[in-house]
C-alpha cells in the first residue's frame, strides 16, 4: 500500500489554472519548458524513466545546462525499475554517471511504489502530474497545495530509496 492518496488529487486545491495536456507532445514540451524555468530543485518520481519522455537529446541538454549553470542545481529522479530502460540506452543514465553530486537516481522503496503515477516538480512550485504514466495525458499546475503533497511524498521516498546500482560511477 503506497502512502500517498492518488484519490481526487487532480481535482483537490486551487485547480484555476491547471492545464491538461492532451498528447505525448504537449508533455514533453511542458517538461522541457519547466526544465529550463526551474532554479535549483527537479524532481521526477517515474515507474521506469518513461523512455519516450526522458531519454531524448533535447531532454539530455536541459538538465545538463540546468547543472552547469547554477552550482546549487539538483536533480533527484525515483524510479522502480531501470535495467529495461538500460538496455535501449536512456540519456539520463551516462548524465548521472557524468554529474553524480548534481544527478541522482534512486530506486524507489517497495512500499511507496505507485505503478501508475509519474510526476515531475521544478523548484516548489511547478508540476506535472500523470495519473497513468501509459496514457498520452496529463496534468500541469502551480497548485502550492498539491505541490506540497508531492514533495512530501517525494522526500519520504526519497530517504527510503537505495542508489541505482546502473548509475554508479564507473571507474576504471
Amino acid at each position: 500500500m503506497s502512502l500517498f492518496n492518488t484519490f481526487n488529487f487532480e481535482s483537490s486545491g486551487n485547480t484555476e489554472h491547471d492545464v491538461q495536456l492532451n498528447d505525448s507532445t504537449e508533455i514533453i514540451e511542458s517538461i522541457h519548458y519547466l526544465s529550463g524555468a526551474a532554479l535549483r530543485k527537479i524532481k521526477i518520481y517515474t515507474p521506469n524513466l518513461e523512455y519516450s519522455i526522458y531519454a531524448n537529446d533535447i531532454f539530455k541538454q536541459k538538465p545538463l545546462s540546468f547543472v552547469r549553470g547554477n552550482r546549487h542545481a539538483q536533480i533527484k529522479i525515483l524510479s522502480a525499475e531501470t535495467s529495461a530502460v538500460l538496455q535501449r540506452g536512456h540519456q539520463l543514465i551516462p548524465l548521472t554517471q557524468r554529474l553524480p553530486s548534481s544527478i541522482q537516481i534512486r530506486l524507489t522503496p517497495e512500499e511507496y511504489q505507485i505503478p501508475n503515477i509519474s510526476f515531475f516538480i521544478i523548484d516548489q512550485s511547478d508540476f506535472i502530474y500523470k495519473s497513468n504514466y501509459t496514457k498520452q495525458s496529463a496534468l500541469l499546475s502551480k497548485c502550492k497545495q498539491r505541490t506540497n503533497k508531492l514533495i512530501i511524498f517525494f522526500n519520504l521516498c526519497w530517504i527510503q530509496a537505495t542508489q541505482d546500482p546502473h548509475s554508479k560511477i564507473i571507474r576504471i
